[in-house]
């Protein structure tokens, strides 16, 4: 079943096409979370955007918030005239309220909003999912309650739902991202919570600055008091404290971490209070390295349980009344985009304001896992690209500049590894290469083939050397052989003369009896021969040793390698020969200090990567095709890790980014045969798994006819929850009864 209508009609012509297999588990946000998704009893909800429309249902506790322009923060007038009415709080806290001015008007977009500040439990599923030990200050606050006067470590019995305080901003973040959701931005915090008031109202019930009512929501005059202090209230306790949307105590229960650094508002100046001897400057107290938390908590009063009450604290700090409450972009994948183009423009170069983020060219898919009981999310998987906004140039000269310099047709970013082309799970820059060899690419090669030359010349010498030896060791055989010859004729010479006198002046038995002694005479000398050729190798064999002893000694010594060899050389022994070869390879794999500490720095940098998830091999410029277009795909390193043929063809209208999904064909092992659009293509291209596909157009130059880039993402079987639901519309704004 395709996730997105398989009836929208594919592009007539396709400018690039990519190609990519996940492994059988499909995407997920962690390992952890690829676990969970697993898990029985889990339900999936999967969101996705296509063709400029959402499909997809609203996660389980959550609402939609439509966007709009507001005002934010009070008028100096009505924080003045407050502040005169209401001595105590000019005395105590006037220095803080002062951050709350000026007004001034902010946009927020369209969201997807927690109901209720995140619980007990899905704190403690998070910090179980990933093996993680809670503070000892998040337990003493959340996770002790008392039987028979005794403490006991442990959620305390019908507080699973209570929300969970004395966490930092640091773990809201960790613990929001898991679930496929993030920490609000002050804004948006404060458009959720004012949406359909007045700039005067400062209560969700719609009172006006001052007109505080501790009966409406939960603060210190009404937090219960037992052996542990105050506590909080189940979400949802006190139904004064809800927005127009349906969303609970944001003025009241828990403060909220938002993600914003605390500093003044657009348009602040020091206020003047008081006259003369009374006078007080109001600068505030202003930090970015603080971020600000919003909202009201059982701890709070009149003062900071409001609409518009901020301060800041370090993203690592803990407060006994703060927790969080997690949103979602209404837009699938616009979360983890503006995340990616963070994390990309911090190592690989700035993408900022390059990308099109609209509706209209976002594509992808968000997953969310949840208990289907109690509603407590388990991990989340996605998957999304964008592309940049435009390319200043016709297609013509893109091809021609993109050889030196490639050009960013858009970004990806998965969560879970891709099998082909070898991706890990991250962010990815998409560039478009076109056809030629660049400089540097030339360099690349020529140093290649210098370095191949040097290695080949050496084994060349190396060779002609051991030819050398072999014909020395040849014509010392020769030698040898010649003087052998020459002893046994002139022992043949004396065999003769001594036969001619036995002839001459002995009898027949004398003749004989000479025989005999000659044969005695033959033995022995062949005795002695022999005797003298053991005595001979003895003697060689202890100068080989004895020259082994030298040539050893440069590695206990360390020097004087030089000097034996030439020893050797001088005696005429063939071994000599051998000696220098080996020290001349030993030379040459030695590395000089600056190498070894040139290959330590890569061995850091490349740790480094892996400890980032970025610790793909880099291409070499000589391994990327210089005879056909291709997409270069570089990670948050700036490093080039995958290459992939490009092809492409000009003058297809322009049209939203398209996402679909298209199940393999049934009984095959997921197998399915799909006609190729692609310039060039072979007519058929068969799937064997799941495939995700991403189609999008790109505006080249100032014509009227644009290019279409086509990408075709592959995944294995069910790796996306396939669903067909109607666009998500904003529900129409009413108060909940």
């Amino acid at each position: 079943m395709p996730l997105v209508d398989s009836a929208v009609p594919a592009a007539a012509g396709a400018l690039l096409s990519l190609a990519c297999t996940l492994p059988p588990n499909g995407p997920a946000a962690a390992p952890d979370a690829e676990s969970a998704a697993g898990a029985p009893g889990l339900q999936a909800l999967a969101r996705s955007q296509s063709g400029g429309q959402t499909i997809g249902e609203v996660p389980p506790n959550m609402v939609l918030v439509p966007g709009g322009t507001f005002t934010m923060g009070i008028s100096e007038k009505s924080l003045v005239k407050w502040l005169e009415n209401d001595s105590d709080t000019r005395n105590t806290a006037a220095h803080l309220l002062v951050a709350c001015f000026p007004e001034h008007t902010e946009t927020a977009g369209d969201l997807l909003v927690d109901k209720h500040e995140v619980s007990n439990l899905q704190y403690k599923t998070w910090l179980d999912a990933h093996n993680k030990a809670p503070d000892p200050y998040t337990i003493k606050y959340n996770w002790i309650h008392f039987k028979n006067g005794k403490a006991i470590e442990g959620i305390p019995p019908e507080q699973e739902n209570h929300p969970i305080r004395a966490v930092s901003c640091d773990e809201a973040r960790a613990c929001s991202l898991w679930l496929g959701k993030r920490v609000p931005t002050e804004v948006e915090w404060a458009y959720i919570a004012t949406r359909g008031l007045k700039p005067d109202q400062a209560y969700p019930w719609g009172a006006g600055i001052g007109e505080w009512d501790p009966k409406k929501c939960a603060n210190s005059s009404n937090s219960s008091r037992g052996p542990a202090g105050p506590q909080s209230f189940a979400p949802g306790s006190w139904k004064d404290d809800c927005t127009i949307d349906g969303i609970f105590d944001l003025c009241g229960n828990v403060g909220e971490w938002t993600v914003s650094p605390y500093l003044a508002y657009p348009g602040f100046t020091p206020i003047e209070l008081g006259e003369r001897k009374n006078k007080k400057v109001l600068r505030g107290h202003f930090s970015a390295e603080n971020v600000t938390i919003r909202g009201g908590s059982y701890f709070g009063n009149h003062i900071t349980n409001n609409n518009f009450w901020r301060e800041g604290q370090s993203p690592g700090s803990r407060f006994e009344g703060v927790g969080f409450r997690g949103v979602m972009s209404a837009l699938p994948g616009l979360d983890q985009l503006n995340d990616a183009q963070r994390m990309l423009t911090m190592f690989a170069g700035d993408f900022k304001g390059r990308l099109d983020l609209s509706p209209q060219a976002v594509a992808g898919q968000v997953v969310q896992f949840h208990d289907p009981v109690t509603g407590v999310g388990r991990g989340s998987k996605y998957l999304a690209f964008t592309k940049v906004t435009s390319i200043l140039a016709p297609l013509l000269k893109v091809e021609k500049d993109s050889i030196e310099n490639p050009v960013l047709l858009g970004i990806l970013t998965t969560s879970t590894p891709i099998a082909k082309p070898e991706l890990p799970a991250g962010s990815y820059g998409i560039y478009f290469k076109g056809k030629g060899e660049s400089a540097a690419q030339k360099l690349a090669k020529e140093e290649a083939k210098k370095a191949g030359g040097a290695e080949a010349d050496a084994k060349g010498g190396a060779k002609k050397g051991d030819a050398g030896k072999r014909d020395a060791d040849k014509k010392d055989a020769g030698k040898k052989d010649k003087d052998a010859g020459k002893k046994d004729t002139d022992k043949s010479d004396t065999g003769k003369s001594d036969t001619g006198k036995s002839d001459t002046g002995k009898s027949d038995t004398g003749k004989s009896d000479t025989d005999k002694s000659d044969t005695d005479k033959s033995d022995t000398d062949k005795k002695d021969a022999g005797k003298k050729d053991a005595g001979k190798k003895d003697a060689d064999k202890k100068k080989g040793d004895a020259k082994g002893e030298k040539k050893d000694e440069p590695k206990a010594k360390g020097g004087k390698g030089g000097a034996d060899k030439a020893g050797d050389a001088k005696d005429g022994d063939p071994a000599g020969g051998d000696a220098e070869g080996q020290d001349a390879e030993k030379a040459e794999g030695e590395k000089s200090a600056e190498e070894l500490a040139a290959e330590k720095a890569d061995a850091e940098a490349k740790k480094a990567l892996e400890e980032m998830g970025l610790g793909a091999t880099e291409l070499s410029l000589v391994d990327i095709p210089t005879d056909r277009a291709v997409l270069l795909i570089r990670n948050e390193a700036g490093a080039t890790i995958a290459v992939i043929d490009a092809q492409y063809v000009d003058g297809q209208p322009l049209h939203p980014t398209r996402f679909s999904y298209t199940p393999g064909a049934a009984g095959t092992g997921g197998t399915a045969a799909k006609t190729s659009a692609a310039k060039g293509g072979s007519g058929m291209i068969v799937v064997p798994q799941d495939s995700a596909r991403f189609q999008f157009s790109l505006k080249m130059g100032t014509g009227m006819r644009f290019p279409e880039f086509d990408f075709e993402l592959q995944f294995e079987p069910g790796s996306f929850e396939p669903i067909a639901a109607p666009a998500m519309v904003a529900p129409a704004p009413t108060r909940p009864k």
